[in-house]
C-alpha cells in the first residue's frame, strides 16, 4: 500500500526555502481538505507563466515585464483566499520548445529554483497576511524533475499518465510518485483518462485508481472540456462529476481546463461541492497578453500564426519575446498585470473562494 500522506514540515527544504520568512506555504492535504469539508467553494490552480526577468540583484530587487504571480497574490490577498500556483512539465521548455523555458534557459536545478524564489519574493513584497499558498508541478510527466522541484520548495506534485500503455502501467507509476512524494511531505494528484484515450471519467475506474494508488486529488474528466478552450464552450457534466464525489466523498476533484467553462456554470458546480481544485491558466494568461500593445503581434509573428490569432498559439514562442520585456514601460507593465488581476478575481469569486483563509488553522 502507498505511505500515508507525511505532514509539509517533513519536507526536506521547506524550512531552508522559508528560512525565518513569513511566508505560509501549505499542504496538499490541508489545502483541499476545507473545500471537502465546506461543500461550498474551490481553490483555484493558476499557471505561474511568463516568468518575468530578474533585475540584476535577483528577484528580491524586482522584475523586468509582466507575470501572472503578481495579479493573482494581489487578488488572493483581496479576497483572502488561498491559491496554488502551477507550472506545467511543458512550461519549463525543450530545445524544440522554448515555450517559458525556465529550465531551458537556466538549466535544472536554478530553473525550479527561479520559481520558488519568484513567487516567495512577490509574496513577501507584497506581504500577504499569511494567505495559504501552494506551487505545484502540473502535468508531470518527468521523475527527474518531479524530484528537482520538491528539492526546490513545490509542496505538490501531479502525475500525467499519458505516457503509459496500461492500467498496470499507470498505476504502477503514480504508486511509485506517492512512495517518493508522501514521506517528504509532498502531495501527489492523479489522473485515469489518459489510458485508451481521452475517455471521460467513470466512477467504478476513479474508485479503482483512489485504492491502488494512494493519490491525493483526483483528476475528472469531462467529455467536452479540452485544456484552452475558447470561454463558454466547455460543458459541465454535473452527474458525472456528482457519481465521481459520491463513490469518494473524501477524495477532492480536481477539474481541469477550466478557461472553457463559463462562469456561471462554475459557480453552481462549486456550490454543488462537485470539485475542489479548479486548473485556470488560458484565460488569465490570455488577458494579459492582450493589455500590451504589440504584445500579441509579436507573438503571431514569431510563431508564424496568422494576425488575430489567440495568444495561445503562439506560447511555444514566449520565450522568444523576452527582449520585448526590457522595453515595456512601468505603466505597461501595470495595465498587463491589471488584466490578469481582473480575470483572476472573478474566478475565484466564481467558484466561492472569498474570505476562506479563515478556515485554515496557522
Amino acid at each position: 500500500m502507498p505511505t500515508a500522506l507525511a505532514p509539509l514540515a517533513a519536507h526536506p527544504t521547506l524550512e531552508r526555502v522559508r528560512n525565518g520568512r513569513n511566508i505560509r506555504l501549505i499542504g496538499f492535504g490541508e489545502m483541499f481538505r476545507q473545500p471537502i469539508v465546506k461543500g461550498n467553494f474551490a481553490v483555484v490552480a493558476f499557471n505561474a507563466r511568463n516568468f518575468p526577468l530578474p533585475k540584476p540583484g535577483g528577484y528580491e530587487e524586482g522584475y523586468i515585464g509582466p507575470s501572472t504571480v503578481t495579479p493573482i497574490l494581489r487578488v488572493a490577498r483581496a479576497l483572502e483566499a488561498p491559491v496554488v500556483f502551477e507550472v506545467a512539465h511543458s512550461e519549463f521548455g525543450s530545445e524544440k520548445k522554448p515555450y517559458t523555458g525556465i529550465i531551458t534557459r537556466n538549466g535544472m536545478e536554478q530553473g525550479v529554483k527561479l520559481v520558488v524564489t519568484h513567487i516567495l519574493a512577490e509574496y513577501e513584497r507584497l506581504k500577504m497576511a499569511g494567505i495559504p499558498i501552494g506551487i505545484h508541478y502540473d502535468h508531470g510527466s518527468s521523475a527527474e524533475i518531479m524530484k528537482a522541484c520538491i528539492e526546490a520548495g513545490f509542496t505538490s506534485v501531479a502525475m500525467d499518465g499519458g505516457d503509459q500503455k496500461s492500467w498496470a502501467d499507470l498505476t504502477g507509476k503514480a504508486r511509485e510518485w506517492v512512495e517518493y512524494c508522501h514521506p517528504k511531505g509532498v502531495g501527489v494528484e492523479g489522473e485515469i483518462e489518459t489510458v485508451g484515450g481521452q475517455n471521460p471519467t467513470e466512477p467504478e475506474q476513479a474508485i479503482k485508481f483512489a485504492q491502488e494508488t494512494g493519490v491525493d486529488v483526483l483528476v475528472v474528466t469531462l467529455k467536452d472540456n479540452k485544456h484552452g478552450s475558447v470561454p463558454g464552450t466547455s460543458v459541465m457534466e454535473e452527474e458525472r462529476l456528482a457519481a465521481v464525489r459520491q463513490a469518494l466523498p473524501d477524495m477532492p476533484v480536481n477539474l481541469h481546463g477550466g478557461s472553457g467553462f463559463a462562469l456561471h456554470t462554475l459557480t453552481r458546480a462549486s456550490m454543488r461541492g462537485l470539485f475542489q481544485k479548479l486548473n485556470y491558466a488560458t484565460l488569465v494568461y490570455e488577458e494579459m497578453v492582450k493589455a500590451v500593445p504589440g504584445w500579441l503581434e509579436i507573438l503571431n509573428m514569431v510563431a508564424g500564426k496568422p494576425k488575430g490569432t489567440r495568444p495561445k498559439e503562439g506560447r511555444d514562442q514566449l520565450a522568444l519575446t523576452d527582449p520585448l520585456l526590457r522595453l515595456m514601460t512601468p505603466e505597461v507593465v501595470a495595465a498587463a498585470e491589471a488584466a490578469a488581476e481582473k480575470a483572476a478575481g472573478a474566478v475565484m469569486q466564481a467558484v466561492g473562494n472569498v474570505r476562506t483563509a479563515q478556515y485554515y488553522s496557522v
